[in-house]
């Protein structure tokens, strides 16, 4: 599968040392590919978690909680606490 990635400035100034590195020893030509592949299968599983955590749409996390009968609950006394006054003002918008 392959794809474009656009490298921000700072980790692009990291290819460009790493090539310079390479060339200074005698390597003429690596594979980027492969580079990008080891540095991902050396991050921890955790990152992608968190990854997939950020990108999660909130509306997605609260389906979910409000199967949890105890989540379902939490859910429900944080709503009751809402100002239901602000909420009306919302309703026009």
């Amino acid at each position: 599968m392959g794809f474009r990635v656009e490298l921000s400035k700072e980790n692009q100034e990291k290819f460009d040392s790493l090539e310079a590195t390479l060339n200074k020893r005698g390597v003429k030509s690596f594979d980027r590919n492969e580079v990008i592949n080891t540095a991902l299968s050396k991050m921890k599983s955790v990152f992608w978690d968190d990854i997939a955590q950020e990108q999660t749409p909130l509306e997605w996390k609260l389906k979910i909680a409000l199967q949890d009968e105890k989540a379902k609950k939490d859910i429900e006394k944080i709503l009751k606490n809402i100002n239901l006054s602000k909420a009306s003002e919302l309703e026009d918008v």
